[in-house]
């Protein structure tokens, strides 16, 4: 047939392209019936383990110790009780910025460089012209050693600080390292500055209240990284009773009030620590960053149109404040620093006097008080109570010798408590935390070790193979692990949990060494997302450490055959071939006849 020069052929009238089609049609109708489908079960997990380990700072702004021991503290008491109660000193001066730098980087203040929260560079102040302004710096520019936030973080474990000041921003480092930061603004909650009497007691109570609760929310949330294995670390900041202690003095009912008060909401903490059973993977360590001494407001000895100096000093100098109780003094010529010692004994508020050189007539050099750094001066004043030294009008203050009493608890049910311990500071915490968590100590950590020993625990690396399997398949579970104390009776636990909760596989392998490997085969016996939890344990069942794994299960699900469909399929094909394929042979046939 000719259709105008093209090469397309017509079937009963159809041409090629359409003819095609129907070849393409036919066969979907016989394959469709025939695909398979998949189904995959519904996932939910299941953890039933505490398996990482927790550690919590509840850091308590100026708590005094005298004020602790009279205060009624039944929850802090408690934790006393099992742990460790020290009556410690506070590191010079005895303000917030120096003390949480002291914590977290377990150094003095020679060896951090943070001396306050700022102050002047000495060296500059001797150099510069007569009438030039000095640069003043803040922690972040003195800052120079790592914490231990920065320690843990590099370490893997998740850290928290929940602040309501932002210079303890310092326990961060130089790299500002940490996983979650949360900051309470005081505006948020008063009116008015809490360094004032015009915030009542109930006001202060509201906020510390509400940094408990989201403290215990995200402690709610981190549950789900000790339950994998893995370890957290949480630093809770109150900010009282240090607000209280300015605005009323130490021995006020708000001071003590306030005091009692955290003391309930420690008791929340430690409660919901053993009801989600952490409380033997915990360490909890409380401190305070600097104690009290009474202050009178009309001793103030810094002429208020003036802060920058010493009334009456002869001697070319810029002080510093650090918080009432302390005075950085900068001179301009340090030749004139023996005439500047002389002056100052004179003033009946001086208490001691402590020098970058040695003079006649000091305490000491600041050497001695681990001072030597050129942002702490050319002297330290030691300021006698009640006179105090700010910008500001005190009942309280704080920063020098008479305000270093405080109270250190070391406790949770990670620690043993039958090693006796005759002193623990401030600079311990971060070698504390390090041991904990088997993670390398700040670089300028003063104490390499320290005497707090912990119960012995696990670490466990495992993976599973394969992670994606059939019902009824074999899977291969790897475990690596390592023990670290004496524990006779180990064992290795795996258990196989499906989604719902239920415990489909548990084995048991005796541990003969501290350190090992073991692997098993298990067989996947139900649908779902399963949860494979590998941990040791000691002779009395309690986990030691582990992780979790998980292991999907699925099934490919293969319908029944729709055996009409298929046959009417196929019974189409075929016609539909034959309508296809007639017209050519009737065509051929004909020809042939023909030639005949």
């Amino acid at each position: 047939m000719d259709f105008g020069g093209k090469t397309d052929f017509v079937v009963f009238g159809v041409r090629k392209t359409i003819y095609f089609s129907v070849i393409l049609i036919s066969t979907l109708l016989l394959l469709s019936p025939i695909s398979a489908t998949s189904s995959f079960s519904t996932m939910q997990a299941y953890e039933p383990k505490k398996l990482g380990k927790l550690a919590l700072i509840i850091f308590i702004d100026g708590l005094d110790y005298s004020v602790f021991e009279d205060a009624n503290t039944p929850n802090l008491d408690q934790l006393a009780s099992n742990g460790y109660l020290f009556h410690s000193e506070s590191i010079l001066p005895s303000s917030t910025t120096a003390g949480v730098t002291a914590i977290a980087t377990g150094a003095y203040p020679n060896a951090s460089g943070v001396v306050h929260t700022y102050a002047y560079d000495a060296e500059e102040y001797h150099s510069s012209l007569p009438d030039e302004e000095p640069v003043r710096y803040y922690f972040d520019d003195m800052l120079n050693a790592t914490t231990i936030f920065e320690s843990l973080f590099d370490k893997g474990v998740h850290t928290y600080l929940f602040s309501a000041k932002s210079k303890l921003e310092v326990m961060l480092g130089k790299s500002g390292s940490i996983e979650n930061y949360i900051y309470f603004n005081w505006r948020d909650y008063f009116a008015n500055d809490p360094h004032e009497t015009t915030v009542s007691l109930s006001e202060r109570e509201v906020m510390i209240e509400a940094m408990t609760n989201k403290t215990l929310d995200e402690l709610g949330r981190a549950i789900q990284f000790i339950e994998r294995g893995e370890d957290v670390f949480m630093f809770l900041a109150y900010p009282e009773p240090d607000w209280s202690g300015h605005a009323f003095g130490p021995q006020s009912t708000t001071f003590k009030g306030i005091v009692e008060f955290i003391d309930e909401q420690v008791g929340r903490i430690v409660s919901f620590i053993k009801q989600e059973s952490l409380w033997d993977n915990s360490l909890i360590i409380t401190v305070a960053d600097h104690g009290y001494a009474e202050a009178d407001p009309a001793m103030n000895i810094l002429d208020p149109n003036d802060l920058n100096h010493i009334p009456g000093l002869t001697v070319q100098h810029i002080i510093s404040p650090t918080a009432g109780n302390s005075l950085y003094l900068y001179l301009k010529d340090l030749n004139e620093i023996q005439d500047a010692v002389n002056q100052l004994w004179e003033y009946p508020w001086v208490a001691g006097l402590w020098t970058r050189e040695t003079v006649s007539g000091a305490n000491g050099t600041l050497k001695d008080i681990g001072l030597n750094t050129k942002y702490a001066g050319d002297i330290f004043i030691d300021i006698k109570p009640p006179y105090y030294a700010s910008a500001y009008v005190n009942y309280g203050a704080h920063g020098g010798f008479a305000a270093r009493n405080i109270p250190i608890i070391v406790s949770g049910g990670a620690i043993k408590t039958d090693v006796k311990i005759d002193y623990y500071t401030q600079l311990h915490i971060a070698p504390t935390l390090a041991k904990f968590f088997n993670a390398p100590l700040p670089d300028k950590c003063f104490y390499k070790t320290v005497k707090i020993e912990f119960k012995p625990y696990a670490k466990v690396e495992a993976k599973v193979s394969p992670r994606i399997t059939e019902l009824g398949e074999e899977v291969e579970i790897q475990a690596n692990y390592s023990i670290i104390g004496s524990v006779t009776g180990a064992k290795v636990i795996i258990d196989l949990v499906s989604q719902n909760g239920t415990l489909l596989t548990h084995e048991e392998l005796p541990v003969n060494e501290t350190e090992g490997s073991t692997t098993l085969s298990i067989t996947a016996s139900e649908l779902g997302i399963m949860s494979i939890y590998v941990y040791i344990v000691d002779a009395n069942g309690k986990p030691l450490g582990g992780t979790k794994l998980q292991l999907l299960v699925a099934q490919v699900e293969k319908p029944p055959r729709n055996w009409g469909a298929i046959i009417g399929g196929i019974a189409l094909s075929i016609i539909l071939l034959i309508v296809m394929f007639l017209p050519l042979t009737y065509k051929r046939l004909l020809s042939l006849i023909r030639k005949e």
